[in-house]
């Protein structure tokens, strides 16, 4: 999920809204998530996405495609054995 809200959050992790305002909050102060805009019609509701500049979120997200390419892999291989 590259853009997601509070509630996006909240509901793919069931956490509640509170614990996920925390911890975004963290994360932006960390500078791995921005703000990138505010819905205007749907009651200032906030977007958020990673921060791809940050380096923390560069390494996760190589880390993510090695795992995922790695796991391809070894669907690939399960029948040759």
């Amino acid at each position: 999920m590259r853009e997601f809200t509070y509630r996006d959050l909240s509901r793919v992790e069931q956490i509640a809204i509170p614990s996920v305002l925390f911890a975004i909050r963290r994360l932006e102060r960390k500078g791995i998530v921005r703000q990138k805009y505010i819905l205007p019609r749907r009651r200032g509701v906030k977007i958020f996405e990673l921060n791809e500049q940050n380096e923390v979120v560069q390494k996760l997200l190589e880390l993510f495609r090695i795992v995922v390419r790695g796991g391809e892999e070894y669907e690939k291989c399960k029948g040759v054995v």
